[in-house]
């Protein structure tokens, strides 16, 4: 009964004003003969869900993917988000291609860890 008085009271009473700011968010087409991938994933615990669409330069949908795994953190269930999505385009021939991510610090891993002049080769697995 305590819990559900103290809900009460939060969602009736907020001193705080709301101020909602509206943006708006639109897909943006990559250059013509490109194609664009957008990946994301959906975490809850251990368990996580990776999607990804390829759309060509006009919009329009080419294949998706969608798979079930098990990671420890978010940035592990991006990482493997991206790397579904390169497989994908791999085995559809989907390049040039632009990856659209929403989590910044999947970009800076992959970044900080790109390989350097004269690093050994590496392979998708």
């Amino acid at each position: 009964m305590q819990k559900a008085v103290e809900y009460k009271l939060m969602i009736e009473y907020n001193p705080l004003p709301i101020h909602k700011i509206r943006i708006k968010i639109r897909w943006q087409r990559p250059p013509k003969g490109w194609f664009k991938i957008n990946v994301d994933d959906s975490h809850n615990n251990f368990n996580s869900s990776l999607r990804g669409v390829f759309r060509d330069n006009n919009g329009h949908w080419i294949v998706g993917f969608t798979k079930n795994i098990e990671v420890i953190g978010s940035l592990e269930a991006e990482l493997k988000a991206i790397k579904k999505g390169l497989k994908t385009a791999h085995k559809w021939n989907l390049f040039p291609l632009q990856i659209e991510i929403d989590y910044a610090e999947a970009i800076e891993a992959i970044v900080v860890n790109a390989p350097r002049e004269g690093d050994p080769p590496s392979t998708l697995v």
